[in-house]
């Protein structure tokens, strides 16, 4: 699997390049979550393709630099990874770099759970900023409670 890694970072700037410009264009974030990560991902994903025994979770450096807030959300996150993997496959195909089926399968589960654990990230980002948003918002002091009267009981109705 080196033939993929060597390709990927021969073409990182131009990669990196293309992702951006298609973010622009295509998802109209002018900061793409990715903007720091792509970079770090790929240069990771190329040096766990060249390695005989690739760490666990080669994709986890990058990841800690996705953006906490990404412009579109979980869904936004998800387009950007999808933007970054079709630049990386157009770039190798427009260099003429033929990379084998057992290798495209590597770097595409790399991609896939790079963008798995963003989104993890992102959604532990969300649910600690949703209560402290809640937590700064004014409440509203709650009313006394009202004096509650149950109904009157029907009369007793007498033997006779």
């Amino acid at each position: 699997m080196m033939g993929a890694g060597l390709y990927i970072e021969e073409c990182l700037q131009e990669i990196v390049g293309r992702f951006l410009s298609a973010v622009t264009a295509e998802l109209q974030f002018q900061e793409p979550s990715l903007r720091l990560a792509a970079p770090i991902l790929l240069r990771d994903l190329a040096r766990s393709l060249r390695s005989a025994a690739p760490p666990p979770e080669p994709w986890q450096r990058g990841v800690t630099l996705v953006l906490s807030q990404p412009a579109g959300g979980v869904r936004g996150l998800v387009r950007e990874f999808g933007l970054l993997r079709t630049a990386l496959w157009d770039t190798l195909a427009a260099r003429g770099h033929a990379v084998p089926s057992p290798e495209r399968r590597a770097v595409d589960r790399f991609l896939d759970e790079a963008a798995a654990a963003a989104a993890d990230r992102w959604a532990g980002y969300s649910r600690l900023l949703v209560p402290t948003a809640l937590r700064d918002r004014p409440t509203a002091t709650p009313a006394p409670p009202s004096p509650i009267r149950p109904p009157p009981l029907p009369p007793k109705k007498l033997a006779r």
